[in-house]
């Protein structure tokens, strides 16, 4: 036993130690072996778990179970919140007791991320990765490679879908003992059985665990441990040093306790040490904004193929038992992780990375999987038909009272799957009531489109294994699409100061006036910025390897790097404040003072500083919804951002104007400065700023302001009668911004002092932002001016990714004009070298308007000259751009970043025909292709395609990494093997096509065609088709004559799929107009073309048309260039 009596403690320590997780065991060996070694203890709520007396039965498991009430020294944490589920452990070693022992390195790109610590980057980390790597014994499973003979069965399964995708699974470093002997830490272990329990608590000894490595070393140099002990929340003490408060839990009861430190290290985990924190804040430790913020559950996500069609071994049993009869029938599972296949690569977004690995099912599960899979596996989406037969004969083989009689029951043949993406990591922690537990708010968590892709993808992997598809059905079926994590992070993040991390990058705990509590430390998976998108033990164990490092360095003499002063106003940039999602301004509202109501008076002075990209409009207030407000959403098209206007009258009272952003609407205000003495509604005691509408239509509401320094308000707005009104949001106003939020008025106000430019002055790429009132579009254009050798000025320009070609310019009197094809032209006046402002205007009121749709609207101005004229159009401004040439991608984002609701799909119907050439196989490269094409008609028999394409979600189907939709439909023979004519039923739930897809291996462009059939009982064949999509020839006509050809030219093969043999090959085309029935083919595919789902309007079915249009030019003009070759041919 590690721990100890708890009445053998110390009246003080130098070092608390608040959890023995990762953080908490590596703090505690690493600062015991300190010389001078102070004195340490670890305070950890779990019970202490001996190897060998983990549960194996689901009835040990149950009463292992976590509660609060009931078992408060759990080992098993299950937390359901609205918007995530979360698991993790309770015990001396925390997580590490039940975890699946992947230890992964981060892709570099993940700490480049802003919301880290510019010092906490890969390099930085290297060495600490490394010391924690070899303390943990971090090495791949000799069985975790598919490619082996020897390999594990469910990694072998694992890579069915990877060669899909042209890559291949990989074996994992893991932290598990393989052979008999002393461990790095130089303890003994036992070798790993592989008997796949690895997550309900390791029996043999072999998974290298907290307890078997960093505890023990720990408690060797003296730390003392004490188990079944829960931290409440932590005081400083006037007279220096830290105290803790907290429970004992007892066998009949518990008892309340403190005890004294020098430091604390808090490394009580995502959920725990914000939990502390926050209750220590209640109690008036001051503390960062940022504390409980930036909370993730890392991309987690959980998905299983049912039954497949392949025995996979994934079935686990008890680790007491190697000798098990299942282990000896060889269908022993290895532990629960061994291998994973890889999404992306460092050109790929972060966002659209993922890692999936193998899962196996633990023995004490068993029962209650068999079990509940015979009910509710019927209830997946078999991705297979043809075999209802087999896989009835297989789940009637599952047993659970008899679990390991047959070795191809259906569970046997089942996949369970750990994927892990990049979310948002925004999630916001806070506490319900002062002795309450911590609560979870992340609006529409479940509802970012890496789960999507993720959930799209483990569906292919069922397809590729035959089996039944079963999501996370709280993700599925939850209103809120409830997530489920493993791997808790954040809630504590690291920053370079305390407006951006809750401790700096040595973890220590910011105050909230900017300084440093001396003394307070975190060391534990709060502190990961952001989601890591691999399993995040090692990260967090190279973390606080560092931090220790530095406390280590210190106690022997070595000071911190010194900090900037503490800040007594808070430099909250105004500008980022308009982007804080509501949780963060609530944050922000309870923990900061006011100001003075001074400040908000409006001197009516503006100040436009152009060179810095800064706007000083103290003319109002500009307020905007929060960002994730529905009203925010919807401002561009309502107009719905609003602005106040403050006064201070002659006897010193404060009046105001409230209005729309256009000034529509004018409510009269009162403002009065009120001290609250106790809690009040939602107010806490302070001093706060209250706003009353005056008139009574608006009586029924009012704000409660807080000034956070001289171009920054919160403000709350209630519903109802002070003080008894309901808040309904808290929003921000700012009379500070950027160009990037600048109003109409702004713009005139620029444009009013802007020059006629010079030809010199315009050379260049620029990127144009439209104007709104309500807030801004982001790049819409880019705008390209070159001088030509004969002294004209070339204008170009790319519009949405949808338009582009030349414009004709002219200089006017004061203002550069140009003219394109349309009635619009531009006016352009200059305002710096590096920023131009614009207008883009028409005399008459354009008939295409209802094109743009309701988002659009709020961006489109009316003006009416001193002729008395009206134009109709758009502002604009003009940023020079750090690019060298108009992007061939990054134009597009407009429309491709606009996402359709969900539930929504696509479909569209494809003819081609051609000729299928039995007998002939050539070899599967260009060459052969060739060949094919060579192949006279007389050689063949006529073939024909006939499919309807679709995909159940269209938005990841554009965002997702191949484009993938299914096949239906039928394949027709004029003469088949010369069995004459022949009509197949293509296998819809096997069949894919792949839309503009890079293959992985030859890095070349392609459509991927794979349609699944049978000619007869027992006879199925694979039509395995190309189009080669890639530029050739210089451009030109020629160029756009290659784009046709390559995207109606389908390379065939067809495969017997029992013989695994190639029997044939295949020339088709799509037609288009080469005669009548060709023109018909090619309408019918036109009007086929149609967005899917309950809620499809017809602004929805153009917004799709738009978005897959948007998708195909932005890659004709990437792989072909076909304006660039048209100009320069």
């Amino acid at each position: 036993m590690l721990s100890k009596d708890w009445d053998k403690r110390k009246k003080q320590y130098d070092f608390i130690i608040i959890g023995s997780g990762y953080g908490g065991a590596i703090n505690a060996a690493r600062i015991t072996a300190a010389n001078p070694s102070p004195s340490v203890c670890i305070l950890e709520r779990g019970k202490e778990w001996e190897v060998g007396k983990f549960p194996d039965n689901l009835l040990d498991v149950q009463r292992a179970v976590r509660n609060d009430v009931f078992n408060p020294t759990g080992l098993y944490d299950f937390q359901l919140f609205p918007d995530v589920t979360v698991m993790k452990g309770s015990g001396l070693g925390g997580t590490s007791l039940i975890n699946a022992n992947v230890a992964i390195v981060p892709d570099e790109e993940t700490f480049q991320q802003l919301a880290w610590p510019k010092n906490i980057k890969l390099p930085e980390l290297k060495p600490f990765y490394d010391k924690a790597r070899t303390m943990l014994g971090a090495r791949p499973h000799k069985r975790g490679t598919a490619s082996d003979a020897n390999a594990f069965l469910k990694v072998k399964g694992l890579d069915k879908r990877a060669q899909e995708i042209g890559t291949n699974e990989y074996a994992l470093n893991i932290v598990v003992t393989q052979q008999d002997g002393k461990n790095a830490a130089g303890f003994d272990q036992k070798a790993c059985v592989d008997c796949g329990d690895c997550v309900t608590g390791c029996n043999v000894g072999a998974k290298n665990t907290l307890y078997m490595n960093y505890l023990p070393t720990a408690a060797k140099q003296g730390c003392d441990i004490f188990t079944k002990v829960e931290v409440k929340w932590v005081e400083k003490l006037p007279t220096g040093g830290w105290r803790v408060h907290g429970v004992r839990y007892k066998t009949l009861g518990s008892e309340e306790f403190t005890l004294d430190a020098g430091h604390i290290i808090l490394s009580a985990g995502s959920l725990g040490t914000p939990e502390i924190l926050l209750r220590s804040e209640m109690h008036g430790l001051s503390l960062s904004p940022k504390l409980g913020t930036q909370f993730s559950g890392n991309g987690d996500f959980f998905a299983m193929a049912y039954n497949t069609d392949h025995q996979l071994n994934t079935i686990g049993f008890p680790g007491k038992k190697p000798d098990h009869e299942w282990a000896k029938r060889g269908n022993a599972p290895g532990p629960s992780i061994v291998g994973a296949v890889s999404y992306g690569s460092k050109e790929t977004p972060l966002d659209k990375r993922i890692l999936v690995e193998d899962f196996s099912f633990p023995s004490s599960y068993l029962n209650l999987a068999m079990g509940a899979l015979r009910l509710i596996g019927r209830a997946g989406e078999d991705m297979d038909f043809g075999d209802e037969k087999q896989e009835k004969a297989r789940m009637d083989k599952d047993h659970p009272w008899n679990l390991y009689k047959e070795n191809d029951g259906a569970l046997n043949h089942s996949m369970l799957y750990l994927i892990m993406g990049h979310d948002d990591a925004q999630g916001r922690l806070h506490l319900r009531h002062e002795s309450g537990h911590v609560e979870i708010d992340w609006d529409d968590a479940g509802r970012q489109q890496v789960f999507n892709l993720i959930n799209e993808e483990i569906r292919r992997h069922a397809r590729a294994l035959g089996g039944t598809f079963l999501t996370n059905p709280l993700w599925s079926i939850t209103p809120t699409k409830n997530l489920l994590t493993a791997h808790p992070l954040g809630g504590a993040p690291l920053g370079d100061d305390y407006q951006h991390g809750a401790v700096d990058e040595f973890g220590r705990v910011f105050a909230g006036d900017g300084g440093i509590h001396d003394g307070l430390f975190v060391a534990d998976g709060s502190l990961v910025a952001t989601a890591l998108g691999v399993n995040p033990f090692l990260t967090i164990s190279a973390l606080s390897e560092r931090i220790a490092d530095r406390i280590v360095r210190n106690l022997g003499g070595e000071a911190y790097p010194a900090r900037p002063a503490k800040l007594v106003v808070p430099d909250i940039n105004p500008t980022e404040a308009l982007t804080y999602k509501e949780a963060d301004l609530e944050r922000l509202f309870k923990r900061l003072q006011t100001g003075s109501i001074e400040t908000m008076a409006n001197s009516g002075k503006v100040e436009i500083d152009t060179d810095n990209g800064l706007i000083r409009n103290d003319t109002v207030w500009k307020g905007v919804f929060p960002q994730g407000h529905v009203l925010n959403a919807f401002s561009m098209a309502l107009n719905a951002s609003f602005k106040k206007k403050f006064t201070k009258q002659p006897d010193g009272s404060f009046t105001g104007v409230t209005s729309d952003s256009d000034g529509g609407i004018n409510a009269l205000n009162t403002l009065e400065e009120i001290t609250v003495t106790e809690r009040t509604g939602t107010l806490e005691p302070g001093k706060y700023i209250l706003l009353k509408y005056t008139e009574p239509q608006w009586r029924g509401f009012y704000d409660i302001f807080k000034v956070i320094n001289d171009d920054l308000l919160i403000g709350r707005v209630y519903l109802g009668r002070y003080p008894k009104g309901v808040r309904l949001f808290t929003f921000p106003m700012v009379r500070s911004y950027g160009l990037d939020q600048m109003t109409i008025a702004d713009h005139k106000a620029i444009w009013d002092s802007a020059a006629l430019p010079a030809k010199e002055q315009l050379n260049g790429l620029w990127e144009m932002r439209m104007v709104s009132n309500a807030n801004n579009t982001g790049v819409v254009a880019y705008l390209k001016f070159d001088h030509q050798p004969d002294g004209r000025l070339e204008a170009r320009y790319q519009f949405l990714g949808l338009i582009e070609g030349l414009a004709d310019p002219t200089f006017g009197q004061d203002h550069f004009r140009m003219d394109d094809f349309t009635s619009f032209h531009d006016e352009i006046r200059f305002v710096n070298k590096d920023m131009l402002v614009g207008q883009y205007f028409t005399d008459a009121r354009p008939p295409l308007l209802p094109l743009f749709g309701q988002d659009s609207l709020g961006i489109f101005q009316r003006e009416q000259e001193a002729n008395g004229n009206v134009q109709f159009g758009f502002k604009y401004w003009l940023r020079r751009s750090t690019l060298t040439d108009t992007p061939v991608s990054g134009f597009m984002r407009p429309l491709l970043d606009v996402r359709l609701p969900e539930k929504t799909g696509l479909t569209f119907d494809e003819q081609m025909k051609g000729f299928y050439y039995h007998g002939f196989a050539p070899p599967a490269s260009a060459d052969g292709d060739k060949q094919i094409e060579a192949k006279s008609s007389a050689e063949g028999t006529a073939c024909e395609l006939n499919l309807r394409v679709s995909a159940r979600d269209f938005n990841e189907f554009i965002e997702g990494w191949d484009h993938e939709m299914r096949i239906d439909g039928d394949i027709r023979f004029a003469n088949f093997n010369g069995q004459g004519q022949l009509i197949c039923t293509i296998n819809g739930t096997k069949s894919f096509f792949n839309y503009l897809r890079v293959n992985p291996a030859t890095k070349e462009a392609e459509m991927l065609y794979r349609i699944y059939f049978f000619t007869g009982p027992g006879q199925e064949y694979c039509f395995h088709g190309r189009k080669f999509l890639q530029k050739d020839n210089d451009g030109g006509r020629s160029g756009i004559s290659e784009i046709v050809h390559d995207f109606t030219t389908l390379y065939g093969r067809l495969t017997d799929v029992k013989a695994g043999r190639e029997v044939g090959s295949a020339l088709m085309k799509f037609r288009t107009f080469e005669d009548a029935d060709a023109l018909r083919s090619f309408s019918n595919y036109l009007e086929s073309f149609r967005v899917t789902g309950e809620n499809v309007n017809d602004f929805v079915q153009a917004q799709g048309r738009l978005r897959f249009l948007a998708l195909t030019n932005q890659f004709v003009a990437r792989e072909y260039d076909p304006v660039g070759a048209l100009l320069n041919s």
